[in-house]
């Protein structure tokens, strides 16, 4: 049986907004007890230069960036996949 994470999911999306996926990841890291959540980055947009800005997040975040603009609520359910294989996989 696999030990479940304590880590706590945050699924964040960005199509085309990544200063606001930064402010928003600066928020949550500075106003939260970041070491019990991890930010799920899903990208939809089709410029994927600005990830390299994540690290200054360092291992802190997931990046998945899609290969098409699933909408949000489909980047929201790619995030929600993600996060239970890798998180919560019995659950």
């Amino acid at each position: 049986m696999a030990t479940l994470s304590t880590k706590i999911p945050v699924i964040i999306v960005n199509y085309k907004r990544p200063e606001s996926t930064l402010a928003s990841l600066r928020s949550v890291r500075d106003s939260t007890r970041a070491e019990d959540i991890v930010p799920i980055i899903v990208d939809s947009g089709p410029d994927r230069e600005w990830s390299s800005q994540l690290s200054e997040f360092g291992d802190w975040t997931e990046y998945i960036p899609l290969e098409e603009n699933l909408g949000f609520s489909g980047a929201n359910n790619a995030g929600i996949r993600f996060a239970q294989e890798k998180y919560h996989p019995e659950a």
